[in-house]
């Protein structure tokens, strides 16, 4: 950070509030010395994000939630630099359309466009002609066309200009907690799917308690309690929790 007083004035406040809304013009034309600049610190204190996010895949959700996922089957394979086909072990089992592939060589979010053993053909080229081993994830609990559904939510909801260094922690709660809510309200009968529910709805905190008849009661975490279906998971309340902290500060909004 420069330090202060700076000649570029500019520069210092771009260092602290970097990527908030920034407005330097005297576009209500009062000619008052100084507005202009005044405004400029004001649009750059704004607390209002603006630009764009980073780009996101089900690749980055994967490497911090890979149970959604399933465990992948692991092919011996081989890539054609510049080409979708991928030849691969002949005695693979498995593999159909939808299905992510994952391995050094293939782009994020690449998946099987079709299956003609021994050949599948992906949604992307290959970076690089090598015999390799692929990752293939046959068992997702939620498919992929739903994953992408909620990342592309996420994506416009979650600013990076204002969650920082949490926006990847705040991506992948925010996707997590309705992939939750999804298995809940479709009744995957697959057992790892229930445990998933099971142990990520929230329940809330022991009020009380029974000996002889096994009695408990419950009652729901205040901090979360405006926040409507954000507390039906243990994603939603800590997604909750940092965005009561991240949206603390105040936005100035100029007419």
């Amino acid at each position: 950070m420069p330090s202060f007083p700076t000649q570029n004035i500019d520069q210092f406040y771009m260092t602290i509030y970097g990527g908030y809304g920034y407005d330097g013009c005297d576009v209500g034309g009062f000619g008052i010395p100084g507005w202009c600049q005044c405004n400029a610190f004001l649009g750059l204190a704004s607390g209002v994000p603006i630009g764009t996010n980073p780009p996101y895949t089900v690749n980055d959700f994967l490497g911090i939630y890979p149970k959604f996922f399933g465990a992948p089957a692991l092919i011996s394979a081989t890539l054609t630099s510049g080409s979708p086909i991928i030849t691969v072990d002949s005695t693979a089992t498995g593999l159909s359309v939808g299905q992510l592939v994952t391995c050094q060589g293939l782009n994020d979010g690449t998946v099987i466009k079709s299956v003609t053993m021994p050949e599948i053909t992906v949604s992307s080229n290959a970076t690089a002609s090598r015999a390799t081993t692929i990752a293939v994830y046959e068992a997702q609990l939620v498919p992929l066309a739903v994953m992408q559904l909620y990342l592309n939510i996420a994506i416009v909801s979650i600013m990076q200009s204002r969650w920082r260094e949490q926006w990847e922690l705040g991506m992948a709660l925010y996707i997590a907690h309705y992939l939750t809510l999804y298995c809940q309200t479709e009744g995957n009968q697959q057992s790892t799917a229930n445990q998933i529910v099971a142990n990520s709805l929230q329940a809330g905190i022991t009020i009380s308690q029974g000996a002889d008849g096994v009695s408990q009661g419950l009652q729901a975490i205040k901090a979360v309690d405006n926040w409507a279906s954000w507390s039906l998971s243990q994603y939603g309340v800590q997604l909750a929790s940092l965005a009561r902290v991240v949206g603390s500060g105040p936005a100035y909004f100029r007419r």
